[in-house]
């Protein structure tokens, strides 16, 4: 039997990893939260649960908790202040850690230790949410289904509201300047992008969630592409229905290359908003379109949409992620993406089963469409 902790398990996200979690077999799970009444009122006479009261700010609490697991996955934010602490304890006390998030400073943390990591013989699994995680969890399902090399163009737009910490994640991220804008992947290289596909833009123009698109590469895109042998190029759009929240993002964005002081919580408070009328009137969706093209410039399409809280498609990575350590998918020690270490026709799978849309389309003719 294995014990499984989450901290911030009565989080957006937690809560629902620790529901779909608890059909796990032979495990137990250790539930961390400050308010632990939320969940006794729901699980009370679980047998497969122990609740623990745990501040993610006191350190002492965090020792007792990890001491009681085999594997801890980080659910708390925000990620750019906890999850190197987090990290810090369960490789000092020998346990696997899942992170969700894709903070860089984990990243580097997580990499300079690898030789601990691996001499403990652990594993620490990052950017195991939704962006990053799905987002190249789901291309690399796709370049999976061809033989011949082939260009990826990802666009993905999520509407849905968040929490001041995830916003504070946000503008953490921006400053640090986390990620290659204006850029993209192609044969080993990040190269800027002279010439955006216009064509492809074009096409969604009609579409009312990719009216601003903007491209950027990620730490985690880049090594996915490099994983995909038959993967020559990749290019990832995030796309919003108005400018919004792009105007926030590139304002904080411009302070920062200026040098200019950011009120963090005035800069959260306007991002949070901006999500918040987002959602309030185009709802919670999360929508991905991907463009696959090959050397015989043939042009291949796939939709998938969630509608819904888009925390489903973080909990539900984060739990293929726990399965496929639980059932050793991967047998060596280290540090990983998500991607490397779940089956992502599994993850797609999972979140067909619970009401997303999936349609690919090759050679203009549709090949796969579910109900």
């Amino acid at each position: 039997m294995k014990n499984i902790g989450i901290i911030g398990a009565t989080g957006q996200i937690g809560r629902i990893l620790l529901e779909i979690s608890m059909d796990l077999q032979n495990i137990k799970i250790i539930a961390g939260s400050r308010n632990i009444e939320k969940i006794k009122s729901k699980y009370s006479n679980s047998d497969k649960l122990e609740i623990v009261k745990v501040n993610v700010y006191n350190e002492k609490q965090l020792h007792s908790f990890v001491s009681k697991c085999d594997l801890v996955v980080n659910c708390s934010s925000p990620a750019s202040e906890l999850s190197v602490i987090i990290a810090k304890i369960c490789i000092e006390k020998k346990v696997d850690f899942i992170d969700l998030s894709g903070d860089m400073d984990l990243r580097e943390y997580a990499i300079n230790n690898k030789d601990v990591i691996t001499k403990n013989k652990i594993r620490i699994v990052l950017s195991s949410g939704l962006h990053p995680g799905f987002t190249e969890i789901f291309p690399k399902f796709i370049a999976q289904k061809y033989k011949e090399n082939i260009a990826i163009r990802e666009f993905f737009c999520c509407c849905g509201e968040i929490s001041k910490m995830a916003a504070k994640d946000f503008i953490h991220g921006i400053k640090e300047n986390q990620g290659l804008g204006m850029r993209m992947y192609s044969h080993g290289i990040t190269k800027k992008l002279e010439n955006i596909q216009l064509d492809y833009i074009d096409k969604l123009k009609h579409e009312k969630m990719f009216k601003e698109t903007y491209p950027s590469i990620s730490f985690e895109m880049i090594e996915m592409s490099n994983k995909e042998k038959n993967l020559d190029t990749f290019e990832f759009y995030t796309a919003f229905p108005n400018k919004n929240i792009f105007n926030v993002l590139m304002d904080i964005r411009i302070k920062t290359i200026l040098g200019r002081e950011i009120n963090e919580d005035m800069s959260a408070d306007m991002l949070l908003n901006a999500y918040r009328e987002m959602t309030q009137y185009y709802g919670k969706t999360l929508m991905i379109k991907i463009f696959v093209s090959n050397s015989n410039d043939t042009k291949d399409y796939i939709d998938f949409i969630f509608s819904g809280e888009n925390e489903v498609v973080s909990a539900t990575v984060a739990y293929c992620v726990i399965d496929s350590l639980l059932k050793n998918r991967i047998n060596d020690y280290g540090v990983f993406y998500s991607f490397e270490v779940v089956n992502c026709e599994k993850v797609v799978n999972m979140l067909i089963q619970q009401g997303a849309y999936l349609q690919m389309n090759k050679n203009n003719k549709e090949i796969y469409k579910n109900e």
